[in-house]
């Protein structure tokens, strides 16, 4: 019976550090998306973490609207993202605008 708990306690501990490993992994491939980002997209993302809209970025940034668009598409492009949803939401789990 201790032999059994024991087995089973183990197998669960195993389980857990297998999940927390590709949990990490995870988290460092979605921190990798970030890295290659120029420092204007930085700033359109930060934006976008923020809520803005395209035409107040572009008034912040003094840009035209077009330049924040394509900014986003390639932030989006370059993050793997299907929507500027998603990418926030990368963004805040990878920890990039802290």
């Amino acid at each position: 019976v201790i032999l059994n708990l024991i087995a089973q306690w183990l197998g669960n501990e195993t389980s857990l550090l297998v999940n927390e490993r590709h949990s990490r992994h995870k988290h460092d491939d979605i921190k990798q998306r970030f890295i290659s980002l120029t420092p204007r997209e930085q700033q359109v993302l930060k934006h976008l973490v923020l809520g803005e809209s395209t035409k107040i970025m572009a008034k912040k940034l003094a840009i035209s609207t077009k330049t924040i668009e394509l900014h986003r598409a390639n932030l989006l492009r370059k993050t793997k993202s299907r929507s500027s949803t998603e990418l926030v939401q990368l963004a805040v789990l990878a920890g990039v605008m802290e």
